[in-house]
């Protein structure tokens, strides 16, 4: 399994590059964030119950910050319908009892449905089928 598949170094690696942004002109991109995102839904699908929720307020964390960039028009951070529904599908299938998963789920598809891109019928059922 890739390092880059671990949310924990995931994470740190996109933290390393933002740090260099500044310095060393070096930009994430969409598919940085992206893959930071997915890991961290893939840790919540997948994370014992002890650890249920973590991997989602993690994800959604990272959309939001690629969300800014892509307000702010930095070059190559735009999302995806995809990446939205990669956070709303983790939080459908997190373990987590705790309503934070349910305000979650309502805070991006509300994210979703105010972006450039359009809601389909599989995000109301995401949303659905979380609550």
């Amino acid at each position: 399994r890739s390092q880059l598949h671990d949310p924990f170094n995931a994470q740190h690696t996109l933290l390393e590059l933002l740090d260099k942004e500044q310095s060393e002109n070096i930009v994430p991109d969409s598919d940085s964030f992206t893959l930071v995102i997915k890991a961290w839904t893939n840790h919540e699908s997948n994370c014992a119950k002890t650890e249920a929720g973590l991997g989602l307020s993690n994800a959604a964390h990272w959309l939001n910050e690629l969300i800014k960039r892509e307000d702010a028009a930095i070059p190559h951070s735009t999302t995806s319908q995809e990446v939205y529904k990669s956070v709303l599908r983790a939080a459908r299938q997190s373990r987590s009892n705790s309503r934070d998963v349910l305000n979650t789920a309502r805070r991006v598809f509300a994210q979703c449905q105010s972006s450039r891109h359009h809601l389909d019928n599989h995000c109301y059922v995401l949303l659905l089928e979380t609550g």
